[in-house]
């Protein structure tokens, strides 16, 4: 009775921070992930740790906290040699390599590569399509722009194959689309989801409004 009763406080709580997520909050998040992360300590669920610095690795570079997500994606990271990977890990290497490339350190493309492998071996559409486009951006930037579009035309394909498949809103695939994409191309997958603020962002990238985008983003 207790084990389930808290299983489904971690499912009520991801639930609400997504809610938040999606309504372009981000303070609720933080203090919900610190809650599940209390939570799990205490009640020695090792796993449903590593979930919540999986997602809080990404939420962490969003707002700007490089130092912090660059902390969550160690332990994770860390945490392979000694448990079995987790799916979420492909986060940890992401954010590991725009960061490092943002920076101008050595072993960017490799982390993120690293990362298309753990996408392209779960094939889940919240790790697959993010995960491409990540990589396609970094390569966009260094000046591939051929593989880039490349990657970029995989993500199209996975996401009409799949066409249930969210988080078409995601930034790495904004920033991507932005920098070597079509933005029509892209719009068409965009407009299968509701409308949210990063979808208001990511329709604004497209257009060029890009003043718009960041104030939106902001």
């Amino acid at each position: 009775g207790s084990s389930k009763s808290i299983d489904e406080l971690y499912r009520g709580l991801n639930n609400l921070a997504e809610h938040h997520l999606q309504l372009g909050d981000s303070n609720s998040p933080t203090v919900i992930y610190e809650r599940v992360r209390g939570l799990a300590r205490e009640y020695g669920h090792a796993a449903q740790l590593r979930w919540v610095d999986g997602q809080d690795v990404v939420h962490q570079f969003l707002l700007g906290n490089w130092d912090r997500s660059l902390e969550l994606a160690g332990r994770m990271i860390a945490a392979e040699a000694v448990e079995q990977a987790h799916y979420l890990s492909v986060n940890a290497y992401q954010m590991r390599a725009q960061i490092g490339h943002a920076r101008g350190e050595p072993g960017a493309l490799a982390e993120s590569e690293r990362a298309v492998g753990y996408a392209r071996r779960i094939g889940d559409a919240q790790a697959l399509g993010p995960a491409l486009a990540s990589h396609a951006l970094l390569l966009a930037l260094d000046g591939d722009r051929v593989n880039a579009q490349k990657l970029l035309q995989e993500v199209i394909d996975f996401y009409t194959a799949n066409p249930t498949a969210p988080y078409t809103w995601a930034p790495p695939l904004v920033w991507a689309f932005a920098a070597v994409g079509d933005p029509e191309v892209y719009l068409t997958l965009l407009e299968r989801e509701g409308r949210t603020p990063w979808f208001d962002a990511a329709r604004a990238t497209c257009a060029g409004d890009f003043v718009t985008a960041a104030e939106i983003y902001a």
